[in-house]
């Protein structure tokens, strides 16, 4: 997805949405819009900016626009299917029950093993992270429930390998990103526990540097988003995240930073290492407090190994 400016995203504490990819060309899977006229009327309600005036029939449609996230059209996956899920949830015009289907739906997509199109799962993680952040201002979701999304989502970003961004035909996947995205609304959330923000931010902690991949699209600062912002709620303790940043801005599986040099693969770990932490302690010079500056001492302690070698 299109990224705003970080600056912009602090301010507003997460409360825009990303905007959604360029539209193009492709063909819908089964549920979605199996014809042209059924693909016409989809982009005729996204014209419309979603007004769907009869309740029923819009959590009828919440429900099976969820089959269109994985279509390979970007105009239906992100402009009309995501951007109609999202526009509902935070007008607040899903009921509860609509949420609570929807959030199954989508977690049996993001449960899913990785396809080789690669465009569901990510998108299922962007609007699953719609509806958490629905609950997280208004708690309706079972909490057993909520827990299963908790671990989906760590799941989610430990296991992925597809680290595909943004194509200029085929649109967005993202799923690195999407998957932070959904992290930063479970880690707000007021019923997540300090341990399940531990194993969230454990999950980030994969991606930040992943082997042999440089990111290009945002991610960093994606990751750093999140990680800004479960910090803040300051439910984990000093310790454990000491003790994590030291992880980050460990050299392995090299001798030092300094071999990083050596290799295409060193290189790209310290720019993502760097990306990362540069984008954390922006955020965190950016909003002083007692947290943000503690927060900005660990990300410039790390920065500083980094780049002394």
């Amino acid at each position: 997805m299109r990224i705003r400016s970080w600056l912009a995203m602090l301010a507003v504490l997460m409360m825009a949405a990303p905007a959604p990819g360029a539209s193009g060309a492709g063909t819908a899977p089964p549920g979605c819009a199996a014809t042209a006229e059924e693909r016409a009327g989809l982009l005729a309600l996204a014209g419309s900016g979603f007004a769907v005036s009869d309740d029923a029939e819009r959590q009828r449609r919440a429900l099976e626009l969820s089959d269109c996230l994985g279509d390979p059209d970007p105009a239906l996956r992100d402009g009309v299917a995501f951007g109609a899920l999202s526009t509902w949830l935070r007008a607040g015009a899903l009921d509860e029950s609509t949420r609570r289907a929807l959030a199954e739906r989508l977690l049996s997509q993001v449960e899913a093993d990785e396809d080789a199109a690669g465009f569901r799962r990510p998108f299922a993680a962007l609007a699953l992270s719609e509806v958490a952040r629905a609950d997280r201002l208004a708690p309706s979701l079972p909490d057993a429930l909520r827990r299963r999304v908790v671990e989906a989502a760590a799941r989610f970003l430990a296991t992925t390998r597809d680290r595909r961004g943004f194509d200029d035909v085929q649109g967005w996947r993202h799923a690195v990103a999407h998957g932070a995205d959904l992290v930063l609304q479970l880690g707000l959330h007021p019923a997540t526990t300090a341990g399940e923000a531990g194993r969230l931010c454990e999950a980030l902690a994969t991606q930040i540097a992943p082997e042999g991949v440089a990111w290009v699209h945002g991610e960093p600062e994606r990751l750093a988003r999140a990680v800004y912002f479960i910090h803040q709620r300051g439910l984990v303790e000093d310790a454990f995240w000491s003790a994590w940043f030291a992880a980050v801005g460990s050299p392995a599986p090299q001798a030092s930073w300094a071999e990083s040099f050596t290799s295409a693969a060193g290189l790209a770990r310290r720019h993502d290492v760097l990306a990362f932490l540069h984008a954390l302690a922006f955020a965190a010079r950016a909003n002083p407090g007692p947290a943000s500056d503690r927060l900005a001492e660990l990300a410039h302690r790390e920065l500083v190994r980094v780049q002394g070698g």
